[in-house]
């Protein structure tokens, strides 16, 4: 059976440098993401572990959108 995904989460990304970035000499900044789902700002990742925060809210959101892993059944 088909399955038809009508949600979105979507890590959003900057798509080009801030100006206060880019200058010479400025420190860089903590990474940070912010995260949209179905097109609102759900909450922005921040730090050295925002793949493995992204990862842990995916996985969260799948599970409580369309249940746990066929595996985990």
């Amino acid at each position: 059976m088909p399955v038809r995904c009508t949600s979105a989460i979507v890590p959003g990304w900057p798509l080009k440098p801030s100006p206060k970035s880019s200058a010479a000499g400025s420190a860089p900044s903590a990474p940070k993401a912010p995260v949209y789902v179905n097109g609102d700002k759900h909450e922005t990742l921040l730090g050295p572990d925002i793949v493995r925060e992204f990862t842990e809210f995916l996985d969260e959101y799948v599970a409580t959108q369309y249940g746990p892993p066929v595996s985990q059944i």
